[in-house]
């Protein structure tokens, strides 16, 4: 299923830069990993990135 950018970007604003972990709302920390001040906003990049591994997931 193909996502708007606009869309993709009101969903998950936040990404860690640790462990690439996409997140719906600001937080100190990822949810993820726990790590600290390691969110960073998303990009196009990001965008694409995702895109590429919905279609994969699909796939299969």
């Amino acid at each position: 299923m193909k996502i708007k950018y606009k869309l993709f970007k009101k969903t998950f604003p936040l990404i860690c830069t640790k462990c690439g972990k996409l997140l719906n709302m600001p937080r100190d920390y990822c949810e993820n990993c726990g790590e600290k001040d390691s969110l960073r906003e998303t990009t196009k990049e990001d965008h694409e990135k995702f895109e590429r591994e919905q279609k994969l997931s699909s796939e299969n």
